[in-house]
């Protein structure tokens, strides 16, 4: 049984969820609502971006607000839903847009291609590296206090035949849920979340996910 405080604020969470089109991904996270920090992470091509382009094309339909942070060209089915949209182009840029964005109450927040730009501060020559990361993290903590954060990650090798989520196992406490997308032996989308819950992924003609248990 919670506390009395904490059962009033998940009861506040819930109340500030919107609906949205892919079921099985709200199952996969417990819920995709605002104090929830959510990693979707895969390989280039897998469909991260299309997934987190239709949580935001279901946000701003239900009357919520949004903001796409991306370090591409977003599709343009999301400009036609008039989807604010930033595009920071370096680590720094990156975290000057997150700190602007606290205390804007946006329902979700998608930050897509986040590794892209958190990697070019990684490494051995980079000794900032490390703390500039854990402020990237504390920002991202500090959003979700009243959005759903929603990023993509890519994933590398182990070494020993198998992937990783990219940004490495320190940042693995981040998130409350991290879900791969894969391709399997046969070319086909694949959704998870843990070994016991495997979904799969069809992109239809009208542009949604059609997930089905494996």
């Amino acid at each position: 049984m919670l506390p009395p405080n904490c059962l009033f604020i998940s009861r506040h969470q819930e109340k500030l969820a919107f609906p949205n089109t892919l079921p099985v991904l709200d199952r996969l996270c417990g819920g995709l609502r605002p104090g929830k920090i959510i990693e979707l992470c895969g390989p280039s091509n897998s469909g991260k971006t299309r997934i987190c382009m239709q949580l935001a094309v279901d946000c701003v339909t239900s009357g919520r607000t949004c903001v796409v942070v991306s370090t591409r060209r977003l599709p343009a089915y999301t400009c036609n839903n008039n989807i604010p949209s930033l595009h920071p182009s370096t680590f720094y840029e990156l975290l000057s847009t997150l700190n602007w964005l606290l205390g804007q109450n946006n329902s979700l927040i998608v930050i897509d291609g986040l590794q892209s730009l958190a990697q070019s501060i990684m490494g051995a020559q980079n000794y900032k590296g490390q703390a500039l990361l854990t402020e990237l993290k504390s920002v991202l903590v500090e959003l979700s206090r009243t959005s759903l954060v929603v990023y993509t990650n890519g994933i590398v090798s182990d070494g020993q035949g198998d992937h990783i989520p990219a940004l490495g196992r320190t940042w693995s406490t981040l998130p409350f849920a991290r879900v791969m997308l894969l391709m399997n032996e046969n070319g086909q989308r694949v959704l998870w979340r843990n070994f016991s819950e495997k979904f799969s992924v069809d992109l239809q003609n009208d542009g949604t996910f059609l997930m089905q248990p494996l």
